[in-house]
């Protein structure tokens, strides 16, 4: 059954076969070296990114979650060798790179460590968690989902988008009241998750398919790992419940 709220299956098949063809025909130029090296960091994330788009159309579209994992785990193959910190890494005039990244990387990176929670896949928050090693980046969301507790150095600055947008989740990991941080993510599924600095705002009006869902994978992992009760903001458009109920249905099998 479909599970977004916004558009029909058709939209979904045809956009999943549109953009099938364009990540095959990528990965057929990469494997045979037809694109330059000056553009092979770049064209390595756009085949990612297109290729990640497409996963979560397949999540908004209704298939199963046994054969999503699949999709998602594949994802993670991926990963390591397709994400370019050349291109994810916020850079400065002259070309330095500083230990952020932009936006709309950063929102995958979370979404991808948020699903592999929920979906029970600890291979995947290695993997990534061996990325964001690499690039060093500190940031209080994804080490909480990484289960790093050491003290960090965050490299936003005041204005950061990043730090405005996620600033309810980011003041629900740091308190221990239930009540209040339902209370936030609550707020942050209401009124800041859907903003208009993401790359995917207001695509579903657009006249181009370029649609895939819009999913707060984030708070329900947080959801999850807290035990939050989510009745109050369960059928929110934005939170992918079937995950939180997939996520404590494996919890209290592996409990026994």
């Amino acid at each position: 059954m479909i599970r977004d709220k916004i558009k029909n299956i058709k939209h979904f098949d045809d956009y999943i076969s549109e953009i099938t063809t364009i990540i095959e025909n990528g990965f057929f130029k990469l494997q045979n070296g037809l694109i330059s090296n000056e553009r092979l960091s770049a064209y390595k994330m756009h085949v990612f990114k297109k290729s990640w788009q497409r996963c979560i159309a397949k999540y908004s579209a209704g298939i199963p979650l046994s054969d999503w994992k699949l999709d998602v785990k594949d994802m993670s193959t991926k990963f390591p060798d397709y994400w370019e910190s050349s291109e994810s890494k916020v850079k400065l005039r002259g070309g330095i790179l500083i230990d952020s990244y932009y936006l709309e990387y950063y929102e995958i990176t979370l979404q991808f460590l948020s699903i592999a929670i929920l979906l029970d896949i600890p291979e995947i928050l290695n993997k990534v968690g061996t990325v964001l090693k690499r690039d060093n980046i500190n940031d209080i969301l994804l080490n909480y989902l990484l289960e790093i507790n050491s003290e960090i150095d965050e490299t936003y600055q005041d204005d950061s988008v990043i730090l405005s947008v996620y600033s309810d989740l980011r003041k629900a990991i740091k308190i221990e009241n239930p009540l209040e941080q339902e209370k936030l993510i609550s707020h942050f599924l209401k009124k800041n998750f859907y903003h208009k600095y993401a790359g995917w705002y207001n695509s579903h009006k657009g006249r181009h398919a370029t649609y895939y869902g819009y999913w707060s994978f984030e708070s329900a992992a947080i959801v999850a790992i807290l035990d939050l009760d989510d009745s109050s903001f369960r059928d929110n458009q934005y939170y992918p419940k079937d995950l939180v109920d997939y996520y404590r249905s494996t919890q209290q099998n592996q409990l026994g």
